[in-house]
């Protein structure tokens, strides 16, 4: 039986390849290694596989996580593919000592001083999380492979000795196993605050958040624009969903009813397991469109039906952006689309979703993009790939760098490359330096190159006097010439 059940979750090239490339990086002498795939690409299918392998060969073998439903869902995918399961959670007293056994971190990290069980063999689900760290130190022996979709954070190149890098994103939707993503930015000046844990300080985004022009801002957009599609809301806490949840108000289903319905729900780390579950089941059906979360569905949620992503909330993660944008990416008969709508500036600060990334084995910069290119707005809102060269949507042919929209407009963005700043003219700079893409002190460095005449005409739309076109004009001119 199990056997034929492995055949209902064979393996596709891609996934072949990256099991294959794993078990070289094992051969080649790494006994920590990192399987990087996208969100989508099978990454639960591909482990599942590799713990088949485990279970033919009798090696004893530990499947980690740290969320409820990626556990839940890592054992109903074992049991499909034919392969025997012990599990330690909270749930289950006794402790395994052999086999293959699919755990909650947390309960593992309690019962390690009395575990008995010696894996030759572990997988680690999102390892991007710190989670682990413990539990990896208590197996020293043992062989690790981290799966993630984003590689990143301080415990990574400490724990990792290499990464075992999987397709792109634009390379799976290409092969028709992700959707194209078709991406809009409401351009949200969020301005400075304070840094937590590598990320927006909590409170100071929940200050910018909280107002009633923010508020009403999404939902009159959504209902301009969103056509009753299934949407997943990302807010910045817990009562930022609520209210963005309930500012949503109510629909009737026709004209002549008296019943009305939410359009949106939401579902945070105080909502309780069945209301979850109900919630969840209610939107996969229909009876809502719009599920508001914070945090709480960012992994481990697998819903294809989604055909709507909006990010409620800036953030400086590369991998929380990438793990949002990533829940409408999963295909069906009948969706080969779904869109990103970003309400906090991060297509700028990150890059496009499907962008390529260079993921390597290092401390990544707080605003690296890991070769993203950076990002510019069509004049019929689309966000297009950076070697488009014109938009595929409304034919417009792109010559020269779209300035950024006022707040409040929500434009499509694409990648821009090619062009080098020297490039750009005096108006593209003041455009650049607005966006924050370039500090002020560089781009004078540039306008030096151009001469007295660009200067001056800087000055003019700056509102700076003669006298800082002559101090500019005795500085120096050097300067890198970056893409823009």
């Amino acid at each position: 039986m199990g056997a034929r059940q492995m055949r209902l979750i064979k393996l596709r090239l891609y996934q072949s390849t990256l099991k294959g490339n794993g078990k070289q990086a094992f051969i080649d002498g790494h006994k920590r290694i990192i399987m990087q795939t996208p969100t989508g690409g099978g990454k639960t299918v591909v482990f599942t596989s590799i713990l088949h392998d485990a279970h033919v060969k009798k090696n004893d073998a530990l499947l980690l996580t740290d969320r409820k439903e990626l556990f839940g869902q890592a054992k109903k995918t074992l049991n499909i593919g034919g392969v025997p399961v012990s599990t330690i959670d909270a749930s289950s007293p006794h402790m395994p000592t052999k086999g293959i056994v699919v755990s909650m971190a947390q309960t593992l990290v309690r019962r390690l001083a009395k575990c008995g069980f010696n894996p030759k063999l572990i997988i680690v689900d999102e390892a991007h999380i710190g989670t682990f760290t413990r539990i990896l130190e208590h197996f020293p022996n043992a062989h690790v492979m981290g799966f993630t979709a984003t590689p990143m954070g301080k415990h990574i190149p400490k724990l990792y000795t290499k990464i075992v890098q999987g397709p792109q994103v634009k390379e799976l939707i290409a092969l028709g196993n992700l959707c194209r993503a078709r991406s809009y930015q409401m351009i949200d000046e969020v301005g400075s605050m304070r840094t937590q844990n590598g990320d927006f300080h909590n409170s100071d985004l929940f200050t910018f958040y909280d107002k009633p022009t923010l508020y009403s801002g999404v939902k009159k957009t959504w209902l301009e624009r969103g056509n009753m599609r299934p949407t997943i809301l990302f807010c910045v806490n817990i009562e930022h969903a609520e209210k963005t949840a309930n500012s949503f108000g109510v629909y009737y289903k026709d004209k002549s009813s008296t019943a009305f319905y939410p359009y949106a729900r939401s579902i945070t780390s105080n909502t309780k397991k069945e209301d979850r579950d109900r919630i969840l089941k209610d939107h996969k059906s229909g009876v809502f469109p719009i599920l508001v979360n914070c945090g709480i569905l960012t992994t481990g949620f697998d819903a294809p039906y989604l055909e709507l992503v909006i990010t409620n909330r800036a953030t400086k993660s590369l991998p929380l952006w990438l793990q949002m944008c990533g829940r409408g990416g999963r295909p069906t008969e009948t969706k080969k689309e779904f869109e990103i709508w970003d309400f906090g500036g991060n297509f700028t600060r990150h890059g496009l979703w499907q962008a390529d990334r260079d993921w390597k084995l290092d401390k990544h910069r707080e605003k690296h993009t890991l070769g993203a290119s950076p990002v510019r707005k069509c004049v019929c809102g689309a966000m297009l790939d950076a070697n488009a060269k014109e938009c595929p949507y409304c034919g417009h042919v792109f010559p020269v760098p779209v300035a950024v929209p006022k707040f409040g407009v929500l434009q499509e963005v694409l990648e821009q490359r090619g062009k080098k700043i020297s490039e750009c003219s005096v108006s593209e700079l003041v455009e650049l330096e607005k966006e924050g893409r370039f500090k002020p002190h560089f781009v004078w460095r540039v306008l030096r190159s151009k001469g007295e005449s660009a200067l001056i005409e800087y000055s003019e739309k700056k509102g700076y006097s003669f006298g800082w076109v002559l101090r500019q004009l005795k500085e120096n001119c050097n300067y890198k010439d970056v893409l823009v």
